[in-house]
């Protein structure tokens, strides 16, 4: 362990400041505590990808604030930020984001093929996480990633992790609006839903779109836009009034996921008729 911590890539100038910190901590426990009001005992796949990412947003701005203004060693610093932070409780938060963003699409489609699931399963594993926590976690348990020619690999492949991650939300988004434009042309029935859903995917891609890219600046800053994303597009079931463009908000809110007919059945259901 003295030889990782040694080898480790610093990260304080990567948290953002102490301010930031703080908010990080009252946006994960203010989306946790509002989960459960409008969840209260019952757990849902969305609700349970909300909790994990409202907790692992609280968990990492706590292991940085307590090393906040240099109050603990280089060593400590190192695995409280880069080993707990950065490569296990940021995890928790950018996961629940590409799966749901998966499943919304494989919902509504009414299920992807095997080679659909490995291509996805093989894009996020190797592009979004081992291009860089490989360097964060493993490599520095044999290499110096300070030295400079580790250093501008990893900054480059943080870019190329930029790159995926914009290329997956807006592909699965393209391929969400199809989806549902191809069932609205089909069947009368889930107009609203179908709108809704829509929306709300536009929303949650945006806001991924927009974690992603403020990331640079810290990745505290892009967890905390990517958790409200998850939790007000996806787990706060709130809908459009069509005539006045106001919402509502539902005091439990069903699994919007689950509700929907996919686009498979409503053309069996169209074609038998």
């Amino acid at each position: 362990m003295v030889t990782w911590t040694n080898f480790s890539i610093y990260t304080e100038s990567l948290f953002g400041s102490l301010p930031i910190l703080f908010i990080a901590l009252v946006v994960g426990v203010a989306i946790l505590s509002h989960s459960f009001y409008l969840h209260r005992t019952k757990w849902k796949y969305v609700r349970v990808a909300n909790d994990v990412a409202a907790i692992g947003l609280i968990s990492e701005s706590i292991c940085y604030l307590i090393c906040a203004n240099n109050k603990c060693s280089l060593k400590l610093a190192v695995i409280l930020e880069n080993f707990l932070a950065n490569g296990f409780f940021s995890l928790l938060v950018s996961i629940p984001d590409y799966a749901l963003t998966y499943s919304r699409y494989a919902v509504v489609v009414g299920g992807v093929s095997n080679f659909h699931k490995i291509l996805t399963f093989l894009y996020v594993s190797v592009l979004l996480y081992l291009s860089w926590w490989l360097f964060i976690v493993i490599f520095p348990f044999h290499s110096d990633m300070n030295n400079s020619n580790w250093k501008s690999v990893f900054s480059c492949l943080y870019f190329v992790r930029f790159i995926a991650a914009f290329c997956f939300d807006c592909v699965y988004l393209a391929l969400l609006g199809f989806a549902i434009r191809k069932a609205m042309r089909r069947t009368q029935s889930n107009q609203r839903t179908y709108m809704v859903l829509a929306l709300r995917a536009i929303g949650h891609t945006l806001a991924s779109l927009l974690g992603n890219l403020l990331s640079f600046w810290g990745p505290v800053v892009g967890d905390i836009i990517g958790t409200i994303g998850i939790h007000i597009f996806l787990n706060w079931n709130w809908k459009f009034n069509s005539s006045k463009l106001r919402y509502r908000v539902m005091k439990v809110a069903p699994n919007t996921l689950t509700k929907i007919t996919p686009f498979s059945q409503t053309t069996k259901a169209n074609t038998s008729h």
